[in-house]
């Protein structure tokens, strides 16, 4: 007897299983990088009222490592709070680095596309922002999160807003490690991930 044409109950529960998982994976990755970023935002704010004793992190060192990544490369700009390092290069694409926390380290990279251009493929949008990584923050930093995001380019989710994230550990197949999340959208790219 042949099976009917169309989906079958298996097929409905494997599908739901799996964006259950899906769902699971991603508001733990949500809920780290809040934490990351939250660290970041309550680190700078504060970081002035605060007495070196209550960081993990040395502020000051952090900030002096952004002032050094910005004058690296011509032409960066820092923000008010010193944690976040800009550019706008010639094709009118910008680069932006972040790094901070108080608690828990994290480092964010953003490649805003320019007005006019035309939106990369997701792997040329991969290579941009892993390169834009080695250029502007740590080759070798770089080199890890790649290797971290061909891992787990498999489980890629794609929203209805043309959105595609990536998200994992960066250390695949270890019982703990530090998490990632990749961001492509037709803007811009956006990556971040935890480092101490």
């Amino acid at each position: 007897m042949r099976k009917p044409a169309g989906r079958t109950a298996d097929d409905a529960m494997r599908e739901t299983s799996m964006s259950m998982t899906q769902a699971a994976w991603r508001h733990t990755s949500i809920i780290l990088l809040q934490a990351c970023v939250l660290g970041l935002s309550l680190g700078s704010a504060s970081a002035q009222s605060r007495v070196p004793d209550d960081c993990t992190f040395d502020q000051q060192a952090l900030k002096q490592r952004m002032r050094e990544v910005a004058a690296r490369h011509g032409g960066g700009r820092l923000n008010a709070a010193g944690d976040t390092a800009t550019w706008r290069l010639r094709n009118g694409d910008t680069v932006s680095v972040g790094n901070g926390g108080c608690v828990d380290l994290g480092t964010s990279v953003t490649l805003r596309y320019g007005a006019g251009r035309r939106v990369p493929t997701t792997d040329v949008a991969i290579g941009r922002i892993t390169d834009a990584i080695a250029t502007y923050w740590s080759s070798a930093e770089a080199a890890h999160v790649a290797d971290a995001i061909r891992a787990a380019k498999s489980k890629a989710v794609r929203g209805d807003d043309g959105t595609t994230v990536i998200e994992g550990p960066l250390e695949p197949g270890l019982g703990f490690s530090f998490w990632f999340e990749l961001r492509l959208s037709p803007k811009q790219a956006w990556i971040a991930w935890q480092d101490g």
